[in-house]
């Protein structure tokens, strides 16, 4: 029960990681001029990469050894619920400042790479804005439905199963959860597609691709698993619609 999922998980983690570092090397700037920026793309890229293995592999430890192990991981090792979600919310604010502002970087080195995108300006500009501001729905859904400590986490610090007074993890309806039963994962990511649709950046393609795969993988190897375990096995989708 514990690890359920996580072959998948890291096999996807892994495989997509992969195919992003391969890949810079079909898309580097070949130009003389550019020959600096050809050599700090790879760094960048495996900075990124490196740091979200590292994110996935702290965050899935720490949530399920919290929910499945009576807390025998970050609370037992501080002796406190409360320091232990505080350090899951800063490596993922970590995670994301290092991610974003990599991406920025990309996008500014890598601009207008992609033959396909900057032929199509209308479009891409269109597409990148869609995506970009489906994503920011997505995103302020979960942060006015959810709360920045239920997206760190903490119904696996203070799960249901073990606290049946506690309802403060049920999703309510509303937002992007009215059509869609997990945004942050399906939408969410939308806004690395967006900044590299309209950077019209091959690498930044790749990068997305692999943020949205392993963030899929996550929910489907984790995530998932884990709300049915708290909610006695219940199916996800009838959550979506309940009120606190």
């Amino acid at each position: 029960m514990l690890w359920e999922g996580q072959i998948l998980h890291v096999g996807v983690l892994a495989l997509s990681s992969a195919i992003a570092a391969i890949g810079i090397f079909h898309n580097l700037p070949d130009k003389t001029e550019q020959h600096q920026q050809s050599l700090a793309i790879p760094w960048i890229v495996y900075g990124v990469l490196a740091t979200r293995i590292l994110h996935h592999i702290a965050i899935t430890i720490i949530w399920r050894t919290e929910l499945h192990c009576h807390q025998r991981s970050l609370s037992r090792l501080l002796r406190s619920k409360q320091r232990a979600l505080r350090i899951a919310e800063w490596i993922d604010v970590g995670y994301f400042a290092v991610a974003g502002n990599g991406m920025v970087a990309l996008a500014i080195l890598d601009y207008q790479s992609c033959e396909i995108l900057t032929s199509h300006q209308g479009i891409r500009v269109g597409l990148g804005l869609a995506c970009t501001l489906v994503a920011i729905w997505a995103i302020g859904s979960a942060l006015v439905y959810l709360g920045p400590k239920k997206l760190a986490g903490e119904d696996h610090f203070y799960p249901p199963i073990l606290d049946p007074n506690n309802n403060s993890t049920l999703i309510r309806k509303g937002g992007a959860y009215s059509y869609v039963e997990h945004p942050i994962y399906y939408l969410g990511m939308l806004i690395d597609w967006g900044a590299a649709i309209l950077a019209a950046s091959n690498i930044c393609c790749l990068m997305a691709f692999t943020a949205h795969a392993s963030a899929l993988a996550f929910l489907y190897g984790t995530e998932i698993p884990d709300l049915r375990f708290m909610y006695d096995h219940q199916p996800v989708k009838e959550l979506r619609g309940k009120e606190e």
